[in-house]
């Protein structure tokens, strides 16, 4: 498990995840993956690894990228 210690590389590891939601099809599979990643900050969050101005907006930017995954593949 890799450990991010700067505001920096969590920010690298949101942008990573939200490129990778373009290629996910599944909605199990991209609810994971930003799950996966709002844990990251969120665990960085509260050993204050990082501050909440950094936390507040990535954790904005994954939950944009899922509504915004979800508008792309849900069927009306």
């Amino acid at each position: 498990m890799t450990t991010f210690k700067q505001p920096d590389d969590a920010q690298h590891k949101i942008e990573c995840t939200i490129n990778e939601l373009d290629e996910i099809t599944s909605e199990l599979d991209a609810e994971k993956s930003v799950a996966h990643a709002k844990g990251y900050i969120s665990a960085l969050r509260y050993s204050q690894l990082i501050e909440h101005k950094h936390f507040k907006p990535m954790d904005e930017a994954l939950d944009k990228a899922l509504r915004d995954w979800h508008s792309k593949h849900d069927k009306p």
